[in-house]
């Protein structure tokens, strides 16, 4: 007889199979619970024995929970884990049967939802890894492509500096080589003009003061001779009056001198180059009146 001849109510699905390798399943109706073979479309009141051993182990469904009202935790495949006001339980979609305990099929079902679940981060840990590794194969590669084109710049830079050295250089000497002769003659004047105002100094220096110091005539073919055995020191023993350049003219206990602070060498009576740098440092008016000044101590 079909089970759909039966208004019965499917309890459970049984582990076991029964004659001729059907599935057997549990029902109720209105007479009572009673075993149904899908494949041989029989129902009888007892289970047989071969199936009643095999499924022995198997949870048994429990009819004390409302699925209608029930809160859904969560779907593995076939099954749902759900709550209601009896407590948490595990359906079958397909028999509707419902557990207090997860059945075998369930766990295994949440075994190999582990497995792909930690495969699966297993495998995205790796594309990261990956991913990571070849961003920074492109950032070495970037790195190494910008100092490429750092040396290259800095090459042209460097070339383009020598380029303009070398035209710099050029041109000075072509503005050597064109000015050469003209500067010659600028020196050439200048030295030129320079002895003839030594001249006209020497010149002044026989008419003014010759007859009164011969021997520290500009003329003379030997020097002025040191008239003190010692060089002295103007800053400690003597007084300093004036300076130029490298000479100073001082007075001490013996009475005005003329030293070279260069040489230490002191003159009683004024050299011929300390008269000439004062003439040209000074001018001549400068001059006569340092000399008369000289004189009029001296005197």
């Amino acid at each position: 007889m079909a089970m759909q001849n039966f208004n019965a109510r499917i309890l459970r699905e049984l582990a076991g199979k029964g004659c001729g390798g059907s599935d057997w399943l549990e029902c109720e109706d209105s007479f009572g619970i009673f075993y149904y073979s899908r494949s041989m479309e029989k129902a009888v009141l007892e289970l047989p024995s071969e199936v009643l051993a095999e499924d022995k182990d198997k949870p048994v469904a429990s009819a004390q929970h409302n699925v209608t009202q029930a809160t859904i935790l969560m779907r593995v495949g076939k099954w749902i884990l759900a709550e209601d006001d009896a407590g948490i339980f595990c359906q079958n979609t397909l028999s509707l049967e419902c557990y207090d305990e997860p059945p075998e099929e369930l766990l295994l079902l949440f075994q190999e939802e582990e497995r792909e679940t930690e495969e699966k981060r297993l495998r995205q840990q790796h594309e990261q890894q990956q991913q990571i590794q070849q961003e920074r194969q492109l950032q070495l590669i970037l790195q190494q492509q910008n100092e490429q084109r750092l040396l290259l710049s800095q090459k042209q830079q460097g070339q383009q500096r020598r380029l303009l050295h070398e035209q710099d250089e050029q041109q000075l000497r072509l503005l050597r080589e064109q000015s050469g002769p003209q500067l010659r003659r600028s020196q050439e004047h200048s030295e030129q003009q320079r002895r003839q105002r030594q001249l006209a100094l020497r010149k002044q220096w026989d008419q003014k003061y010759g007859q009164q110091y011969p021997y520290c005539s500009p003329q003379r073919t030997q020097p002025c001779q040191p008239c003190r055995s010692a060089p002295l020191n103007p800053s400690q023993e003597a007084i300093v009056k004036m300076r130029v350049g490298s000479w100073a003219v001082a007075q001490d206990h013996l009475g005005e001198f003329y030293q070279n602070t260069e040489t230490g060498e002191c003159f009683e009576s004024p050299p011929p180059e300390f008269l000439l740098l004062l003439e040209v440092r000074i001018g001549t008016t400068a001059t006569q009146a340092g000399f008369n000044m000289h004189v009029n101590l001296a005197a």
